[in-house]
């Protein structure tokens, strides 16, 4: 979540470990973009060979992005404040949470409409089944839950704090977490069915914009640099190092792609983690000029891998991210800069994220 990341002070943290590092084919970058009529993407989604992503006023779809991220459409959502995206296989649509109020998409018209409408803030959505599950960025935070054949709500529970920033499922189970700026954080497993859950307290300051839900474990990044490995059915956790302790290398976005978890980096320059599940070994790639703030990743089609930076205006990268190695080995933590083919560049306008919680 791009809330204003508070003054931190540095601690220690509890089942923590320094990952090594992991012999990588290189990240290679195809193609980076400024999207000029665009900036400050909330939300990313690959779909169909398309690649969908929601700005404060609208969906925008890049309709050909293994090829060209240059080519794309807008739609306009009925109001401003979109946040996050879900996918309904049930539907085919996609929904756009927005701070009041959840929107439908349709992928192939850009048709939105109004389906839902309520306080929301800067939470997070997410679709199980037949049914919409929205976490609400208040104190103390919600789940509710709406039907997909009709939007009428269908159940709700409240959680013991607050802050609620993202939330997702492994198919079986919900879990959700607040964003940055509160202490102590949480995490929190749901039945999908009746709603009950069970929350940990896990020192931090909030998580990630996204989640990664693989392997029986759910990854978020933390405003440290951190990348948290909580195990989902026992809600253990491990929390990996992925360099110095610094909120200039605040994780905004975690994703799974070609058997890795990637994170990106919210810093100058920017940078992108990937972690070996397994080992929790550590690679780390630092991008070059012109590419600051990678925020929100997604993998695509043959070893693609989407990154959108978080400025104004907006710009997009798709990157191939190699063969993988045989077998992951340790070796001391190695920087990487991806080799990159030309492009013309243009001057972006930096914003970093700074919103307060719903109070």
């Amino acid at each position: 979540m791009r809330l204003l990341l508070r003054a931190l002070v540095l601690i220690v943290v509890l089942g923590s470990t320094t990952a090594p590092a992991v012999a990588a084919a290189p990240l290679i970058e195809e193609q980076v973009v400024t999207v000029p009529d665009s900036a400050l993407f909330n939300g990313l989604l690959q779909l169909g060979g398309r690649l969908y992503a929601s700005d404060p006023a609208a969906v925008v779809r890049f309709d050909s992005p293994a090829s060209d991220l240059s080519i794309h459409t807008r739609a306009a959502f009925p109001r401003p404040g979109s946040q996050q995206f879900a996918y309904s296989a049930l539907t085919g649509k996609v929904y756009a949470l927005l701070m009041s109020g959840v929107a439908e998409v349709d992928p192939e018209t850009l048709a939105v409409r109004d389906v839902v409408t309520g306080t929301f803030g800067t939470g997070g959505i997410c679709a199980l089944g037949d049914s919409l599950f929205v976490l609400t960025a208040g104190f103390p935070s919600q789940v509710l839950r709406y039907g997909l054949a009709d939007y009428s709500r269908t159940g709700a529970a409240t959680l013991a704090s607050g802050n609620g920033h993202t939330i997702d499922t492994d198919g079986t189970s919900l879990f959700a977490v607040p964003g940055y700026g509160i202490t102590p954080a949480w995490f929190a497993r749901l039945d999908p069915q009746t709603l009950n859950y069970t929350s940990v307290v896990i020192p931090g300051y909030g998580y990630t914009d996204t989640m990664a839900v693989h392997g029986g474990f759910a990854w978020l990044g933390d405003p440290l640099g951190n990348v948290v490995k909580i195990n989902t059915g026992t809600l253990s956790y491990t929390i990996i190092r992925t360099g110095p302790q610094t909120t200039t290398l605040a994780v905004f976005g975690v994703s799974v792609a070609q058997g890795y978890v990637w994170a990106t980096h919210g810093s100058f320059p920017g940078v992108i983690t990937r972690i070996d599940p397994v080992t929790d070994a550590v690679e780390t790639y630092t991008l070059p000029a012109g590419q600051e703030y990678p925020d929100l990743v997604v993998p695509g089609d043959n070893g693609k891998l989407y990154v959108d930076f978080y400025q104004s205006p907006q710009r997009m990268g798709r990157f191939v991210m190699g063969e993988p190695p045989p077998e992951p080995t340790s070796a001391p933590t190695t920087t990487r800069t991806p080799t990159r083919t030309p492009t013309k560049r243009i001057p972006p306008g930096l914003f970093k994220k700074t919103r307060t919680p719903t109070p």
